[in-house]
């Protein structure tokens, strides 16, 4: 898991995430309706993580760590 989230990371792993949300908000479009919006919103929420610098999956993990501590 650490491994990934350095990727996710580093300039490819944020690169990564942009390329995969515009490829989401397009097919999202295309498709329309609540289904293909919400792929759409999907998308979004990827480009917006990719170009803040932020990945989910930290959020994830620091909260599995901070579990186990318990």
């Amino acid at each position: 898991m650490v491994t990934l989230t350095r990727f996710m990371n580093s300039m490819a792993g944020r690169l990564a995430r942009i390329f995969l949300g515009l490829v989401l908000v397009t097919i999202g479009l295309r498709v329309g309706g609540g289904g293909g919006y919400a792929v759409a919103a999907a998308g979004l929420a990827l480009i917006a993580l990719g170009v803040s610098g932020h990945c989910v999956l930290e959020a994830v993990s620091g909260s599995a760590r901070a579990a186990m501590r318990r």
